[in-house]
């Protein structure tokens, strides 16, 4: 059976699952080249109202390009929808399992929310169903998975567990916020939901984020980033907007019926800084011991997660510091991204079985997206006039580069999939001192100077320089660096101490394997310094020339393509003018 999952809103995208496994996954914004690709908005109520559809066409064309099939052979397509009529038959059991009292004063509100959310999904699968439809696919083979069943099965259906929590937690999608499942053999059981606006975890910090000044939905990882810096004064103040409420097991708002609101006066009271350090507490003491709650009852001590708050790396580590915790897995992509991979992949375990009857399987990279053959690669240097020069031994040469303090970019094999990248779309330079972080954010990014980045490590040198190092393949948990390795690693550590790493495996990645091992052998440091290739504002490059032109409008050294090496003494200082960005201010 192939599935071919679609994700037609925020960050739309699709994905294509065979024999129980995602073959290719790639969202719209990396071929598009608008970032977090989605729908067209107006508000009501605070209530994102659909006018179309984000209908991932150039993203179905890939997958089905990569694995060689025509529109007529895909035999389901898996979308991450309730069905309206299913979503309205629920709303009375949503409405009174979160709480009779305030439920029974609000029901005018809720009922028009509802109605209103239910009117506008109908105009978006109506969207969506036309447009499969022109694409020459028929509406009858589309199958609907609701959008947190969809993050779930992202979770669990990757995770190579049978048994296993999966919590979900994010803004909202058909009217809930956080669930909670049992998976176990190949079933996904539910065991409990919020109904949004109760509680929303994902629009608490959301709100938090544009009481800072930063966009809503988008820039969230600023916050998270910021919150080092500041002291979590605040949290107290944020406590009616999101609070652990031990007798109900669930994440509850005290305040009124609403989104978390942004306070004027609480931005008014406290430095941003010092706000970030607040919402960011805040969410870790609700989170940690709503999952504490669920692996007691549960009995579980393996945790699949997902969801747009599973990107905030620092509750991440908060989560697997929680006793008992054998091991958390996160979907690599866990936002409304990764709900293509979802939807397709439940549906295909509902519907099939694997020849081996294993419920899951363990995704081992995030390598799923396009793949460009080295004469393209060698076509786009000649395009832009640059010189055609495989390195004989790329590992040992880049190694000697990064040692030297050069920053170099590397565009290699597939384009990952999900925000992080991963030595295929990635900025490279030495992690020592202080000034690279600041060198790499003001002259490469063109981002604020206290953003922070990531370490990519060896994996057989993670005990080195991690403590309680674990499986950390998808720069998604969240770590503090071993206090005598700390200088070595500083740019790509953060001010309290932490990182985000990268566990490098030899057989998952080689190429970039070889370039850490031959930094180490010039550095004698056994990691990296990795951020994603892009400049800010931009999504991460995916063809050869987009990260040509990313090297050119920046200050890279040099360039790496599969083994083609290029450093900027080898450009023509005409071609540089051409490309060359103009740094902005973007200080706080």
């Amino acid at each position: 059976m192939i599935v071919l999952g679609i994700h037609d809103a925020f960050d739309s995208g699709a994905a294509l699952v065979a024999d129980g496994e995602i073959r290719v996954a790639v969202n719209e914004e990396r071929l598009n080249r608008i970032k977090y690709y989605h729908e067209e908005r107006a508000r009501f109520l605070g209530l994102p109202v659909v006018v179309r559809s984000a209908f991932p066409r150039l993203a179905i064309e890939e997958v089905l390009r990569r694995e060689g099939l025509k529109r007529e052979q895909i035999d389901v397509v898996a979308l991450p929808h309730a069905r309206p009529r299913d979503f309205l038959a629920a709303i009375p059991a949503r409405i009174f399992a979160a709480d009779f009292r305030r439920a029974l004063g609000n029901l005018p509100l809720i009922a028009a929310l509802s109605l209103l959310y239910a009117y506008n999904k109908r105009r978006l699968l109506d969207s969506t169903l036309r447009q499969l439809r022109a694409f020459g696919v028929p509406p009858a083979k589309a199958r609907f998975i609701p959008h947190h069943l969809a993050h779930a099965a992202s979770a669990y259906r990757t995770s190579g567990w049978n048994d296993a929590l999966v919590i979900v937690v994010d803004l909202e999608g058909d009217l809930t916020s956080t669930t909670v499942w049992r998976g176990r053999g190949n079933r996904l059981t539910p065991l409990h939901e919020t109904f949004f606006p109760f509680a929303s975890a994902g629009a608490f910090y959301g709100c938090a984020t544009a009481a800072i000044g930063f966009r809503k939905h988008l820039d969230e990882c600023k916050i998270m980033g910021l919150a080092a810096y500041g002291k979590p004064g605040a949290r107290d103040a944020l406590a009616h907007q999101l609070a652990w409420d031990e007798a109900r097991g669930a994440l509850v708002s005290r305040g009124t019926l609403s989104f978390p609101r942004e306070d004027a006066a609480l931005a008014a009271r406290f430095d941003k800084k010092d706000l970030a350090a607040s919402a960011q507490k805040r969410l870790e003491e609700a989170l940690v011991p709503f999952v504490q709650h669920w692996m007691a009852r549960t009995g579980c001590r393996r945790l699949a997660y997902a969801g747009g708050v599973a990107h905030n790396v620092i509750a991440n580590q908060r989560l697997q510091e929680i006793p008992g915790m054998e091991a958390l897995h996160v979907f690599p992509h866990p936002g409304d991204g990764g709900l293509a991979c979802g939807a397709a992949l439940e549906h295909w375990y509902q519907h099939a079985r694997r020849r081996d009857g294993r419920p899951s399987y363990f995704l081992r990279d995030a390598y799923l997206g396009p793949e460009y053959p080295r004469e393209r690669l060698e076509a786009a240097l000649r395009k832009y006039g640059l010189p055609v020069r495989a390195s004989p031994d790329i590992g040992d040469e880049a190694g000697r580069l990064l040692a030297r303090g050069l920053v170099l970019g590397l565009f290699q094999g597939r384009m990952e999939l999900g925000p992080r990248a991963l030595g295929n779309r990635s900025i490279l330079a030495s992690p020592r001192g202080a000034e690279m972080k600041e060198k790499v954010n003001r002259k490469v990014k063109f981002r604020e100077n206290w953003r922070p980045f990531a370490l990519s490590v060896l994996d057989e040198c993670r005990d080195e320089y991690l403590e309680k190092a674990t499986d950390a393949r998808f720069m998604l948990l969240g770590f503090q660096v071993v206090a005598e390795k700390f200088e070595s690693v500083r740019s790509a550590s953060h001010v309290d101490g932490s990182t985000r790493p990268q566990t490098v495996r030899r057989e998952e990645c080689p190429r970039y394997h070889a370039i850490i091992s031959g930094f180490r052998k010039h550095s004698g440091i056994g990691g990296v310094l990795n951020t994603s290739l892009n400049r800010r504002g931009e999504p991460i490059c995916c063809t050869p020339e987009e990260a040509i032109e990313c090297f050119l409008g920046s200050d890279m050294d040099g360039l790496i393509l599969d083994d083609f090496l290029v450093e900027k003494s080898d450009v023509a200082p005409d071609q540089l003018r051409r490309f060359q960005a103009i740094e902005a201010d973007v200080g706080v």
